[in-house]
């Protein structure tokens, strides 16, 4: 007796396989940022699980826009970076810190860390606005 190479069963299970597989590859391992934010970009990534201690923080603003960063660290201590320690490019509007020797942060500890951009736009400073997100290192 020949088993037979067909049949509803095969077919169901072939069209579950490319569902799952489609439903696989449109999945987005970088979490979106909200709406109406000046923030383009910022990283680590939110949530980010797995960083780093040598990882650098950046911001992606939208071009105009300025801005300071801070972090708040597992133990709830508040880092407020100096400006001369953020590097800012006009032109892309990218903050961004490195740490290192010398720096307010030489290297990030293991832990939760929520990274805070106070920024406004260039023309008027007054008004400004907060984002925040987090990530962990290892």
């Amino acid at each position: 007796m020949r088993a037979r190479l067909g049949g509803p069963a095969v077919v169901v299970a072939l069209i579950l396989c490319f569902v799952g597989m489609g439903w696989a590859f449109t999945l987005n391992t970088t979490p979106e940022l909200p709406a109406g934010t000046e923030v383009e970009g910022v990283e680590p990534v939110f949530g980010a699980a797995a960083v780093p201690g040598q990882t650098p923080v950046k911001v992606d603003l939208q071009v105009g826009y300025t801005g300071e960063i801070s972090l708040i660290d597992g133990q709830n201590n508040e880092i407020n970076l100096p400006a001369d320690e953020v590097d800012y490019e006009p032109a892309q509007a990218v903050l961004s810190f490195s740490p290192g020797p010398g720096k307010t942060i030489t290297r990030f500890t293991k832990g939760l860390y929520k990274a805070q951009v106070v920024y406004w736009p260039v023309i008027n400073s007054t008004d400004r606005k907060i984002f925040q997100w987090s990530f962990t290192v290892v």
